[in-house]
């Protein structure tokens, strides 16, 4: 990359990467490239990571940032440059493009900011200049124009990287199976920390980002374990919106609202964000307990959690032609990845 064998600027301390260190900028990559079948089975890849700390004393702070673009060649990987010269990976914004396909950062004005081929498309403000960085990469392949669409999180949160158009963006590679990793930084010191890089579903890598921010690791981390010993697993404190770390009663993720001769109506406890995430809250019907079949309620209405915004209590109905001529019916909830 561009500085990193250079001790002032690229230095591995106090546990973290630290780069661009002493009022300066530096570029690294990994040195493998993310082509793996294993990914393209998968449907995809993630890049999680963590930007523990930035330190400036410079005025513009839009362009103090931390980040990791994809896409890069060998030779994009090996070199990196300043964002001010061509070669950068993640470049200035239109004036001189970066090298990777697609690069998103967090600066220190507290704004995630998203690049295509080096020019900036998206700015979501987050008001913090520290946290996990998150990005789905979705794909079939690695040919060059093979279409990727991208989900970006931050904090285990998404965001709108397409001003409400869909919340996602697109890109396609520009140069055939070529996937290098790199990152960039620009300040007088950026760590990072916790680097994951992970095939799709995003729901693996979030729920571990949110159990680690939630204090658990190693057994306790995983998504069977009961780490507050209550009763119900992480992975469903997780998808109801409940602590992993606090015993707490447990919430019904599904639960009848009231039944009449024209209406059959239930309730759900939701993560707002389950779709991008990879989470799937299946809902099936049956006159016999035996015999279920899926279907798509009507939406009704929607409330957000309260204290927690991330979750919302949704009120669904059956349906008329579902519900017509039967004498009995349960409803079943089911949430998996």
């Amino acid at each position: 990359g561009y500085e990193a064998g250079d001790e002032s600027t690229t230095r591995v301390a106090e546990r973290t990467l630290q780069m661009a260190y002493g009022s300066s900028m530096s570029e690294v990559a990994l040195d493998h490239n993310f082509i793996d079948q294993e990914i393209v089975t998968a449907g995809g890849f993630s890049v999680e990571l963590k930007v523990a700390e930035m330190v400036s004393t410079d005025s513009d702070l839009h362009n103090r940032y931390g980040g990791f673009g994809v896409g890069l060649t060998q030779a994009e990987a090996q070199s990196g440059n300043d964002i001010n010269s061509e070669g950068s990976f993640r470049g200035i914004g239109g004036s001189v493009l970066g090298k990777a396909d697609f690069f998103v950062e967090l600066d220190m004005n507290g704004d995630v900011k998203v690049f295509r081929y080096g020019s900036l498309i998206a700015t979501v403000p987050v008001g913090a200049a520290s946290g996990t960085l998150t990005a789905g990469f979705a794909c079939s392949g690695f040919g060059s124009s093979d279409s990727v669409e991208v989900s970006v999180f931050f904090n285990g949160a998404l965001l709108d990287i397409n001003s409400g158009s869909g919340v996602t963006q697109t890109f396609t590679w520009q140069n055939g199976n070529a996937n290098y990793i790199g990152l960039s930084a620009r300040a007088d010191e950026v760590s990072f920390d916790y680097l994951a890089v992970r095939t799709l579903p995003l729901h693996s890598a979030i729920f571990s980002q949110v159990a680690f921010e939630a204090g658990l690791a190693a057994d306790e981390a995983d998504p069977d374990a009961d780490a507050d010993g209550d009763g119900q697993s992480n992975f469903s404190e997780w998808v109801l919106g409940t602590g992993m770390m606090v015993a707490n009663a447990p919430v019904k993720p599904i639960q009848l609202l009231g039944v009449t001769d024209s209406a059959f109506r239930f309730s759900q406890r939701r993560m707002v964000d389950a779709g991008y995430v990879g989470v799937n809250y299946s809902v099936s019907w049956s006159t016999n307990l035996v015999d279920w079949f899926d279907f798509v309620p009507a939406l009704l209405d929607s409330v957000p959690v309260g204290g927690n915004a991330a979750y919302e209590d949704v009120e669904l109905d059956v349906g008329s032609a579902i519900r017509s001529g039967k004498d009995r019916m349960f409803i079943r909830g089911i949430i998996e990845p």
